[in-house]
C-alpha cells in the first residue's frame, strides 16, 4: 500500500475496530487521553480534520460527556497535543468541535509518530511485528480493540485486559505467567498498584482471568475461552495469515 497522502475531505464518523494507544501517551497522560489521541490522529495523520461531539467520544469510551470536554480541552492547551475549535448551534449549546494538527508543540510529534505507524503498519509491519515467524505487539503502541470497551463499559479494564492479552501471543506463548511483584506489573500497565489490583479482582469476577498473590509476585491465568480472548486469537491469526502472504509474495 502506498504511503497516506492528504484527502481533502472531513474525516467521516466511522467507529473504529480498534484503536493504537502510543505507549508513551499511556505513560504520560493516562489510557483515555491515549485514545482520545489516537482516534483522532487516525484521521489527522491522513491528513483530515475530524469533526467531534464530546457525546461521539463519550459513547465510544464509555465515560460521560463532561468528562470528555474536560480531557479533551486539557490536551489542547495544557499539553498542546492538537488544535481545536468548538462550533455552536443556533439554540445556543455547544456542537461538534474540529480538530486539527498544529505545527509545534506535542502536536507535531504526534502527527509524526502516527503517520510512521501507519505507513510502516500498512507496508510492513500491519500493527504488528514479525518475530520469529510469529506476529506479536509492537511495543511503541498497544493495540486496544473497541469491542473490549463496548463489552466491559470501562476504558481502563479494557486497556489492561487486551496488555494482559498480548503477552500470551510472545515469543513463548502460554496463557498463564508471572511478574515477581505487583508494584512491577503495575510499572508495566502504567497503573497503580491499588488500581491494578483492583481491575485484577473486576476481571476475574467477570471470567476473564484468575490471578493469584504471593511472596514470590503474582501469577495470571488468562482464560482461553473467554469471548473477548477468542476474538483477539481470531484478530492475531489474520495477521499471521497476511504476514505469511507477504513473505511468500516477497520471495518470488
Amino acid at each position: 500500500m502506498a504511503d497516506i497522502r492528504p484527502k481533502e475531505r472531513r474525516a467521516t464518523s466511522a467507529r473504529p475496530t480498534n484503536l493504537f494507544l502510543l505507549t508513551q501517551c499511556v505513560e504520560l497522560f493516562g489510557v483515555l487521553d491515549a485514545a482520545i489521541l489516537a482516534e483522532l490522529y487516525y484521521w489527522i495523520a491522513k491528513g483530515d480534520e475530524p469533526w467531534r461531539k464530546a457525546q461521539e467520544h463519550a459513547d465510544l469510551f464509555s465515560v460521560n460527556e463532561k468528562t470528555i470536554r474536560r480531557h479533551s480541552i486539557d490536551l489542547a492547551k495544557k499539553h498542546q497535543c492538537f488544535g481545536r475549535r468548538d462550533s455552536m448551534l443556533k439554540n445556543g449549546k455547544k456542537g461538534a468541535c474540529k480538530y486539527f494538527a498544529k505545527k509545534g508543540g506535542n502536536s507535531k510529534a504526534l502527527k509524526e509518530q502516527y503517520q510512521a505507524l501507519f505507513n510502516r503498519g500498512f507496508n510492513k509491519t500491519d500493527f504488528g511485528e514479525c518475530m520469529t515467524g510469529e506476529v506479536v505487539e509492537v511495543q511503541r503502541f498497544v493495540t486496544l480493540p473497541v469491542a473490549f470497551i463496548e463489552r466491559l463499559k470501562d476504558i481502563e479494564q479494557a486497556y489492561l485486559l487486551a496488555r494482559l492479552y498480548w503477552i500470551t501471543f510472545s515469543e513463548n506463548p502460554s496463557l498463564e505467567f508471572r511478574f515477581s511483584s505487583q508494584n512491577r506489573l503495575a510499572k508495566a500497565m502504567f497503573m497503580n498498584r491499588t488500581t491494578l489490583m483492583r481491575y485484577l479482582d473486576l476481571l476475574q469476577e467477570k471470567n476473564y482471568l484468575e490471578h493469584s498473590c504471593s511472596t514470590s509476585g503474582i501469577v495470571i491465568l488468562i482464560n482461553g475461552e473467554a469471548d473477548l480472548y477468542e476474538l483477539m486469537d481470531i484478530w492475531v491469526s489474520e495477521k499471521q495469515e497476511l504476514r505469511e502472504e507477504l513473505i511468500r509474495e516477497g520471495n518470488h
